[in-house]
């Protein structure tokens, strides 16, 4: 047979086709365009619909072209997102989206100028929040050491030892002439020796010199200088016990509770150091002049005490309280009253004020009290080397207070019961109004 020549055949080349190229799902960063060598030539296809990958890890702070699923991965921060479309590379807008959703790790903090400020500002009210509970602190000790009782005792003591001894000072001398005035009794003739004030104080001066104004005045000198102690302090500490808050003004009935105690409390200091100095001040016979009974303030208290014992310094004692109760809540009430109401805004006082309301405050006083005060002097004066002319009650305890009441205006009316009441009114105003400024200009200095 013939031979039939034997045709190799070679199996047709198949055209290039579409290449597919898709991304692993465990890869980190998508690269949108692969390029092959300009040989040959490629033709890019588009990518296949590929199912949900799983949520991809990246880690800050570069961004990776290529990655494998063995690549280590930083454990400190990772961040979880399913990627809704590649990044193509070369693309700024992209790749600066890519970047600011990346949280970059151990990188320096951007503070900007108003977090710096507040940062300032928040330090600096530390700081003042610090020195502020520091200077509180201090002052909370302060003003416990100052609001401390036995402070506030001492500084009452001091401003009332002052204000009592510019009371005595400035008041004396009219006080001599209202004690003489209210002690003389009538003459044979039927008449006193003194007419009124002025005539009582020019007989002083002219048979006794001015020094006769100023008898007996070592005594209430150191009396009334206890006296204004006690009853300044008596009257702090009750309006301590009256006030809700230290702060808080007292009302006028507070005052007038507060001045009854004082005034009880002072009663023990001012009976027997008045009686030395009323003995001081009748020292005389009528119309002639005689060598005194008693040559000072303590040979009056060593014969009174010789004559009597202890009850001879306190007589009149009864008179003495049902004097002082009354005098003193009206003094003290009358006092606070006009204080409030001549206070400025700032609740201060002007010295022309206070004065006035001190001098005011003390003729008020002694308004109340005079007629009491006439008969206790009566009372302070007798004789002490024999009996009392005036009975004793034996219930009441009046020391004879009410039958010299008796006594008296039934012999000489009820006007003698108000007998030196003018030199006792000039010498209240002076006197108080010493008193108050004294004790407020002191204690004020004080606190």
């Amino acid at each position: 047979s013939p031979t039939t020549p034997t045709e190799a055949t070679t199996p047709p080349s198949s055209p290039t086709t579409p290449t597919e190229t898709t991304t692993p799902p465990s890869s980190q960063t998508f690269v949108a365009d692969i390029t092959t060598p300009p040989s040959t030539p490629t033709i890019t296809g588009e990518a296949t619909e590929s199912p949900i990958a799983p949520p991809i890890e990246r880690t800050a702070p570069r961004l990776l072209t290529s990655s494998s699923p063995d690549a280590p991965v930083d454990d400190t921060m990772r961040l979880s997102e399913t990627p809704s479309s590649p990044v193509a590379e070369g693309d700024p807008l992209s790749q600066a989206a890519v970047a600011d959703e990346t949280p970059i790790e151990n990188a320096p903090a951007l503070v900007s100028d108003d977090d710096q400020e507040d940062e300032e500002e928040s330090e600096t009210e530390t700081e003042t929040e610090t020195e502020t509970e520091s200077d509180y602190s201090s002052s909370s000790e302060s003003s416990s050491s100052e609001d401390d009782p036995s402070v506030l005792v001492m500084k009452d003591l001091f401003a009332g030892t002052c204000g009592g001894i510019l009371q005595v000072i400035s008041g004396h001398p009219l006080d001599t002439i209202k004690v003489r005035l209210q002690t003389q009794n009538i003459g044979a003739d039927g008449s006193f020796k003194y007419s009124g004030a002025m005539n009582c104080l020019r007989t002083t001066i002219k048979e006794e010199g001015f020094r006769g104004l100023y008898k007996g005045m070592s005594s209430p000198l150191a009396g009334m200088a206890a006296l204004n102690a006690v009853l300044f302090t008596s009257y702090g500490q009750a309006k301590q016990w009256l006030q809700e808050d230290p702060d808080d003004e007292l009302t006028v009935g507070q005052a007038m509770l507060a001045g009854t105690v004082a005034g009880f409390a002072q009663t023990f200091i001012i009976s027997p150091t008045e009686l030395i100095k009323a003995r001081m001040q009748v020292q005389f016979t009528d119309g002639v002049r005689t060598k005194p009974e008693y040559s000072g303030t303590v040979d009056c208290v060593r014969k009174t005490w010789q004559r009597n014992g202890m009850r001879g310094l306190f007589a009149g004692m009864s008179g003495t309280i049902y004097r002082e109760l009354p005098a003193y809540a009206v003094c003290f009430g009358v006092y606070e009253y006009l204080r409030i109401l001549w206070a400025d805004e700032d609740d201060e006082i002007s010295t022309a004020a206070l004065l006035m309301a001190g001098g005011l405050a003390g003729m008020a006083c002694w308004t109340v009290s005079y007629p009491a005060d006439v008969i206790v002097n009566r009372l302070r004066v007798e004789p002490t080397d024999r009996p009392s002319k005036f009975r004793k009650s034996k219930w009441l305890l009046d020391g004879g207070f009410f039958d010299c009441l008796k006594q008296t205006i039934r012999k000489e009316g009820a006007r003698t019961l108000w007998k030196g009441y003018a030199p006792c009114m000039i010498r209240a105003f002076i006197a108080n109004a010493a008193s108050f400024f004294g004790y407020e200009g002191i204690r004020a200095f004080l606190d």
